[in-house]
């Protein structure tokens, strides 16, 4: 007997193929045209539909270079996935920069693709905003930290 949410043929769902290198570029320059629209907040010139319009217009220049249709979703997935990837990496290495005890820092090179997305971040969405308070600790409890 299939348990609840499986499939009574215990085939597992295929997966959508990897995004190449043309698409993520192809998001990555379509959402840079559309910066301001995607990452900002509602407004009497930013709406609900202006930001859909956006990213339908971003999903059609992905599959204009895709062998695979995208859906909306598996886009937005990617832009947040790249974006926080993006975000890890710099910070990595701003905190490998500022490290004292001497030698050559060891850096992790971002693409060309990935530092046009490094371009569209905010300083504060890398760094976190100075003086500003730690709100979690490392197990995800919340409250003000002492640190």
């Amino acid at each position: 007997m299939a348990k609840a949410g499986q499939n009574s043929t215990s085939e597992k769902p295929k997966r959508a193929a990897n995004f190449t290198e043309a698409e993520k570029e192809a998001l990555v320059t379509a959402l840079r045209a559309r910066v301001n629209l995607i990452s900002d907040k509602h407004s009497a010139t930013v709406t609900k539909t202006t930001r859909d319009d956006a990213w339908k217009e971003i999903l059609e220049s992905v599959n204009a270079v895709s062998a695979v249709s995208r859906s909306m979703d598996e886009v937005k997935k990617k832009y947040q996935a790249m974006k926080s990837d993006v975000k890890q990496v710099e910070s990595g290495n701003r905190r490998e920069i500022n490290k004292t005890g001497g030698g050559e820092a060891k850096l992790v090179t971002l693409s060309a693709t990935e530092r046009e997305l490094l371009g569209t971040l905010t300083e504060a969405s890398i760094v976190g905003i100075a003086g500003g308070l730690e709100l979690f600790d490392d197990e995800g409890s919340f409250g003000l930290l002492n640190k």
